[in-house]
């Protein structure tokens, strides 16, 4: 930010499944507590709680995105959406869960919620969690500048930076493959591409990729790496020594592990012999 922009709003996006939402809402908390004001928290109305709730002399106001979508994260599933999703060839597995989990009607009302907000509050920046593209969607048509915070193990949103040899997110294969993992790895990645081709699927997505077009929304196949490029900023959270190692755009910053802070009442007691 420039230094006209140091007493405009900082506004924070994120939806309200607990592994995109605590990251920021830790961060945020620690921005309250050291007195930062003029910072908006965006999530779904059952966050409104959580974030109104943080203690600090600093200022923190939430705003809606209405309310989350049923089935929209895993505790939501029922056991025979969680047995479809985590059982069977990991390729078709991912494949179900972007059936379960992405629904792009849902996706345009948030795009538009968020296009109104930054109308509204008129922030200098956004930070947006990597799964909050409709955010990034309304940022960039907005031209407002935004960090990204990837609540997901790097080498899942820099798909595309990745090197060919690279374990394929989801594998579960290792760094250092033998010639049957790296076919394996090859096979992943190919059966992974023919699910997400099968007719059905591919009607969807070519529909809303035409939606999104006519619309003038300036990454319309929602590629990650169309965010990556136009964002300031990464910050990752995945523990050190977690991923394995790969070279990353320039401007990524690696945060360690963000949580929520627990009070004494709620840790395990510590024990010496």
């Amino acid at each position: 930010m420039t230094g006209n922009d140091r007493d405009r709003a900082v506004l924070v996006v994120a939806y309200n499944s607990a592994g995109m939402f605590n990251p920021l809402l830790t961060i945020v908390g620690e921005l309250k507590a050291r007195g930062v004001g003029n910072v908006w928290f965006a999530s779904t109305e059952d966050r409104r709680a959580d974030v109104e709730g943080l203690r600090g002399p600093g200022e923190v106001a939430f705003v809606s995105l209405g309310p989350a979508r049923p089935q929209s994260s895993p505790d939501t599933w029922d056991d025979a959406t969680y047995r479809a999703l985590t059982t069977g060839d990991r390729a078709t597995s991912f494949a179900r869960y972007l059936d379960v989990s992405t629904d792009y009607d849902h996706v345009q009302q948030l795009y538009r919620r968020c296009l109104d907000i930054i109308d509204e509050v008129g922030p200098a920046v956004a930070v947006v969690d990597s799964l909050a593209s409709w955010a990034m969607d309304a940022a960039q048509t907005r031209r407002l500048p935004y960090v990204v915070s990837i609540s997901l193990p790097p080498s899942n949103f820099l798909q595309e930076q990745l090197p060919p040899r690279y374990p394929a997110p989801f594998s579960g294969l290792p760094q250092q493959m033998t010639p049957r993992q790296q076919a394996a790895n090859t096979g992943f990645r190919n059966r992974l591409v023919r699910a997400l081709m099968e007719p059905q699927r591919l009607r969807r997505s070519l529909a809303a990729v035409a939606s999104r077009r006519a619309a003038g929304i300036p990454n319309p196949e929602m590629r990650p790496a169309g965010y990556v490029e136009a964002a300031e900023a990464l910050m990752a959270y995945t523990v050190f020594g977690f991923e394995y190692p790969f070279a990353t755009p320039p401007p990524r910053r690696s945060c360690g592990c963000s949580a929520p802070w627990c009070p004494a009442s709620c840790r395990r007691p510590t024990t010496t012999s």
